[in-house]
């Protein structure tokens, strides 16, 4: 019998370790800095501290007050934090019913304090599991300035109008309105640490990949990289990592991109578990 092993405990182990371990030189400290008037958010409560996102609390559990629109906007933010010029992508998806026509000119919206570099607006498609209802992916990629200060920034909400008809033995009416997603906050950050895994659960024997993708601007220098001749204590080098038991590193790997802002350096860890 192949028993199987949950790889993902011991994954979110490594992360910890990395957000610990990572230590960098920058040319400022990004506590040091003045945050720039009006473009600094508060914490959002419907947001996730650690990046994810978070649905906004119902005003009415008992019903929705979504289930009587005729649109709803969602978003959708690729990641929490980012380094630099490093591009941002925010799915906002279209949920309308069969019947609704929707102002395709409020698609392209201006985001401040972001620049947008592209926007593009997916096809229309049928909501799995809802009836009579229909969907459109519009993704902006958009990104901060480099001078930009770190700290948190509220991704703007996109307001989609749009308009139906009303259709009775006497008369049809037009009702025109609109529908704004949610906002939510991303943090600008000198430098952010990804861990992943290509599965989280495994067999003995079975070779498993541990992804570590360390994002940084391009003035922080990384110090735990590479063993020096006199290593510090209390610091994991990455060059030199070596799993616990029961668990065997077999193959490890680096790759790095620069950008000009930013550069991105990824670590790549196979590992399998012989015995346990």
């Amino acid at each position: 019998m192949r028993i199987p092993i949950r790889f993902i405990a011991y994954f979110m182990a490594i992360a910890l370790l990395c957000a610990l371990s990572v230590s960098y030189v920058a040319g400022q400290d990004p506590d040091d800095q003045d945050p720039q008037s009006g473009q600094v958010m508060p914490p959002d409560p419907n947001q996730d501290p650690q990046g994810g996102q978070v649905a906004p609390p119902d005003d009415h559990p008992q019903k929705s007050k979504r289930q009587s629109e005729p649109v709803v906007v969602t978003m959708e933010l690729s990641t929490g934090l980012i380094v630099g010029e490093e591009p941002l992508r925010v799915t906002y998806r279209v949920l309308f019913l069969q019947g609704v026509r929707l102002d395709e000119a409020t698609f392209r919206q201006a985001m401040a304090p972001f620049t947008v570099t592209s926007i593009a607006v997916g096809k229309r498609s049928a909501v799995p599991n809802v009836k009579d209802a229909e969907m459109v992916p519009i993704t902006y990629t958009m990104h901060l300035g480099a001078s930009d200060a770190h700290g948190k920034y509220r991704v703007p909400p996109l307001k989609v109008g749009y308009a139906y008809d009303e259709v009775t033995i006497e008369q049809k009416v037009t009702r025109q309105g609109s529908a704004v997603s949610h906002p939510m906050n991303v943090e600008k950050v000198p430098i952010a640490v990804d861990v992943g895994s290509d599965h989280d659960i495994g067999f003995i024997g079975d070779r498993r990949k541990i992804f570590i993708t360390i994002r940084a601007e391009s003035s922080v220098l990384l110090m735990n990289e590479f063993m020096p001749t006199t290593p510090a204590k209390g610091i994991e080098y990455l060059s030199a990592f070596k799993p616990q038991s029961p668990f065997v590193l077999l193959e490890q790997s680096r790759t790095e991109s620069l950008q000009s802002t930013y550069y991105v350096v990824a670590w790549t860890y196979t590992l399998a578990a012989y015995d346990i």
